[in-house]
């Protein structure tokens, strides 16, 4: 959210779980599709790899499984391991999370999720271009 904003970029955080096509994104259908099937082990892997590499050509393609992967990997770890939320991201986040439903996700129970407060959220995360 905050990189998309750093950018001017408006974009629909529903498609970061699935639920919404990803349209504000060049090729986000794509993209989401691919992304859902890798994630959630899918029947339709193939065919959606096929039409993400048909929308990006094979470098965009490479580079969009490489970071799925990275994602997937990451979050996996680290709600393995038990890390919690960084007090930054639990209280910039506390908006969001519940409305994408992510407080139910397992790794939630990671991180004291009654202690967010957007009051104590930073204003701004990345500074505009030129500051």
């Amino acid at each position: 959210q905050a990189s998309s904003e750093h950018i001017g970029q408006d974009v629909t955080l529903d498609a970061t779980v699935g639920r919404s096509s990803g349209s504000d994104v060049g090729h986000g259908e794509a993209i989401v599709r691919f992304g859902e099937a890798v994630t959630r082990g899918s029947d339709d892997i193939a065919a959606a790899r096929d039409a993400l590499r048909g929308a990006l050509g094979d470098e965009g393609f490479v580079e969009c499984a490489a970071i799925t992967g990275i994602f997937n990997g990451l979050v996996r770890n680290a709600d393995l391991s038990g890390i919690p939320l960084d007090d930054t991201t639990l209280h910039a986040s506390q908006d969001f999370r519940e409305s994408l439903g992510l407080n139910a996700f397992a790794g939630a129970r990671n991180s004291d999720l009654d202690r967010a407060d957007t009051a104590l959220a930073p204003k701004r995360i990345f500074a505009p271009p030129g500051e």
